[in-house]
């Protein structure tokens, strides 16, 4: 296929060609030629390159086949859906119309026989009016070794003639009574849009989108010691929309908006019957799950242009969101006496404002600068009350805790200045300013400088390369445990996210033709952050990236790419008795081939891909924890055979090798840890091979 900048040459070249044949007509006609047979001429003359036609331009294309996957594996089909051993409906597909009247209708279909379908529809006339539906479909396929002996939903049994036990190993119906279990969810959104343009200056738009969500999840719950995990339903709807007008003059433009959030939960609670003989006065246990909320929001937007080179704009934002789901009992246990809650739901609200504020100029043809302020607040307006509180739903605290309306507010002022010094470089240098304040918090007012500078060369054609600089420093008010929290906070310990910091970053890239055959790109990233004033918590972190990108065109058939990149993450954290440091490592190994057989009307393309992550946690008192380890290695072949100018045929071969050890489900047995029953999992691990063979067309 001509590839864009080509085709828009060899369209230049035809129009340049098509006006000089104009031109030759009428320096023809001055030279002889009546006007007549001038216009004869030209009232018949067509040009088929020409970007405006008298009729319709209709054009799409269409792919349809079968696929076949060789095994089964919910890892290696997590968002795609091809998890099952078998065949499949290959089936996409889009299409464009055009008219000299303005009218348009797009159709977009991807993977239509897959669960991760996906169709947009938009249609209208620019201009005028515009029109959208969107449907798409999203798996999530977590766990596919999971066995419990659990039945239900929100109300989960255990089978009939159970016998408790003391441990799980206890529980001598056990392995008789467990069931595979699929964790899962699977995501269904529709979203539809209208824009309404009343004249050109002023228009209007609706938007609406509804998304569901339905499955399973796992969860930990727990009654006195004894805990068991549970595959909790998953069955939410979430609708979110909005309405806005927008306003365009000649040196301004200006929005008005509302949009809101409800969310439903099917299910407000879990109940699960008591597997152990402990405690022998609770049946069952309860635990509450997401709540329904909402949101609403309104939105002012505006943009004012002084002059070709300084421009304001402003954005602001008042939102409110809202929770007032009632309560559940504070246990479903009866032993514990009556429990009474002070107020029958939370009430919850919290008032949001966000606000951004930005100027924009040229000083000269050398210098723009940019200031801008920004504003994050959210205002917690839910009354506190004194709450009873129950542990592992057995167990009353013989001390109410109050519930904390969390509030905070950030600030931030950012100044950016760049500098055009010749046409191939130029610098930018940035400070910004933040300001947070926090209620109910160890830190209630933190500062935060950041400077960085950014520099850009383009030495000729064929080199290029930058380097970017940044330091900040966040110093807070004196940090002070929260007196109020139940049990105390250890006074020694810092938050990281609150924590005073010390962060320094540094980025370099390169990118250097050395022959119009070969390119090649280098690319290295650090960041290190140093908690110096902590004595407890997190530490440092240190984070490093390097990758290198080869390409290399043997010919106009012939091309190879080769890239490679490693990254290390590593941590220290202090306890109060201990020392651990976390080490992770990532490399990715990539080579791909393409080849085109022009003679034989064939394209052929091979890639293979090895990637490594390794997660190593040591600790100064024991013998720390087993390695985290996963690695895939990825190898597909992909052809396609010409069979005209308009249709293809399309084969593609992948083939994916996965290994995951993790030792905190490996080897651990639904009854492997005597108060807790677990779900058994292990560790995904999948050789699977996916063949496809389609049809293409183009009309």
């Amino acid at each position: 296929m001509t590839n864009k900048p080509v085709k828009q040459k060899i369209q230049f070249a035809v129009l340049l060609a098509c006006a000089f044949g104009f031109l030759l007509m009428v320096s023809n006609a001055q030279a002889g030629m009546s006007q007549a047979e001038i216009d004869s001429i030209t009232t018949n003359w067509k040009c088929q390159w020409c970007p405006y036609k008298d009729e319709a331009v209709k054009e799409g294309e269409v792919e349809a086949g079968l696929g076949s996957v060789s095994n089964d594996s919910f890892k290696h089909g997590k968002y795609t859906g091809l998890d099952h051993k078998g065949g499949f409906i290959v089936g996409n597909g889009n299409y464009e119309y055009r008219d000299n009247q303005s009218k348009y209708f797009d159709v977009d279909v991807r993977d239509i026989g897959l669960d991760s379908r996906q169709i947009a529809i938009e249609g209208g006339t620019q201009g005028s009016y515009a029109l959208e539906l969107q449907y798409s479909m999203l798996p999530s396929l977590n766990i596919d070794t999971a066995r419990t002996p659990y039945r239900g939903e929100s109300t989960q049994r255990l089978p009939s003639g159970w016998v408790q036990g003391a441990t799980t190993g206890a529980m001598t119906q056990l392995a008789s009574s467990l069931r595979d279990i699929d964790i899962y969810t699977e995501r269904k959104t529709i979203d539809v849009g209208a824009t309404y343009y009343s004249s050109p200056s002023l228009s209007y738009d609706l938007n609406f989108q509804q998304q569901t969500r339905e499955g399973n999840k796992t969860m930990g719950l727990a009654l006195l010691t004894n805990s068991v995990i549970l595959a909790v339903p998953v069955e939410t709807s979430t609708k979110q929309g909005g309405a806005k007008i927008s306003y365009r003059a000649r040196q301004w433009q200006g929005s008005l908006g509302f949009a809101f959030s409800i969310f439903d939960n099917a299910h407000d609670r879990i109940l699960w019957e008591n597997a152990y003989t402990t405690p022998a006065t609770a049946t069952e246990g309860q635990a509450a799950l997401e709540p329904d909320n909402e949101m609403q929001q309104i939105t002012l937007d505006g943009m004012y242009r002084f002059s070709t080179d300084t421009r304001a704009i402003v954005a602001v934002a008042l939102g409110r969101m809202t929770q007032n789901a009632d309560f559940l009992p504070y246990t479903v246990n009866g032993t514990l006496g009556p429990l009474s809650l002070p107020r029958s739901s939370l009430d919850g609200e919290v008032d949001t404002l966000s606000s951004t504020l930005r100027f924009n100029s040229r000083w000269s043809e050398n210098w723009n600068y940019s200031l801008q302020y920004r504003r994050n607040e959210q205002s917690n307006q839910t009354p506190r009350s004194t709450y009873s509180y129950v542990f592992a739903d057995f167990v009353a605290a013989a001390t109410p805790r109050a519930n904390f309306p969390y509030s905070f507010r950030e600030q931030e002022w950012s100044l950016q200045g760049k500098y055009q010094i010749s046409e191939q470089r130029h610098i930018t240098l940035d400070y910004k300013r933040e300001i947070d304040d926090r209620t109910y918090q160890e830190v209630d007012t933190s500062n935060e400088d950041t400077l960085s500078a950014f520099y850009r060369s383009k030495v000729n054609e064929a080199l290029q390369w930058s380097l970017r600089f940044e330091t900040s420093s966040r110093v807070g008010d004196e940090y002070a445990a929260v007196s109020e929290i139940v049990p105390p906070e250890n006074t020694l310990l810092r938050k990281y996210n609150i924590a005073d910091r010390e962060r320094r970053m540094a980025t370099a890239s390169l990118s250097y033709s050395l022959t119009d055959a070969l390119q090649i790109g280098v690319f290295g990233d650090y960041a290190y952050d140093d908690y110096f004033d902590s004595d407890v918590g997190l530490m440092e972190s240190k984070q490093t990236t390097v990758s290198f990108e080869l390409l290399y065109r043997l010919n106009n058939d012939l091309s190879m790419n080769f890239d490679y990149s490693a990254t290390d993450i590593d941590s220290s954290q202090v306890g109060t008795t201990w020392v651990a440091d976390n080490e992770d490592s990532v490399y990715v190994a990539h080579v791909g081939v393409n080849y085109s057989l022009a003679k034989y009307k064939l394209s052929l393309g091979a890639d293979l891909t090895y990637a490594n992550a390794v997660g190593d946690i040591t600790v100064s008192s024991g013998s720390g924890f087993p390695k985290l380890e996963s690695t895939r290695k990825t190898f597909t072949l992909s052809a396609d055979y010409s069979l005209d100018e308009k249709s293809a045929i399309h084969a593609f071969f992948g083939y994916e090798d996965y290994e995951e050890n993790d030792w905190a489900i490996d080897g651990v047995a639904p009854n492997t840890l005597n108060s807790v029953l677990t779900l058994g999992e292990t560790s995904p691990s999948y050789d699977v091979g996916v063949f496809v063979i389609s049809y293409r067309a183009r009309f």
